[in-house]
């Protein structure tokens, strides 16, 4: 995917269910999420839960609801 690709033009062809773009939104995302994760999860929450672990619960509920239309 060219790194010129618009959020939108993303989110178009991953509403057409081309894999490939559900690949680039993690692959452009993931190192952002866990970073804001990392940042924002409480301590006593970090013992039990690693910053990857909250990304991963992220990106499937964001991956549901995009499949879904919302």
């Amino acid at each position: 995917m060219p790194a010129d690709d618009s959020f939108a033009d993303l989110m178009t062809r991953l509403q057409s269910g081309e894999d490939a773009a559900a690949r680039a939104v993690f692959v452009r995302y993931t190192h952002r999420l866990v970073g804001l994760a990392r940042k924002h999860l409480d301590g006593r929450l970090a013992v039990k839960v690693d910053p990857e672990d909250v990304v991963q619960s992220a990106y499937k509920s964001f991956f549901v609801r995009q499949r879904d239309g919302d």
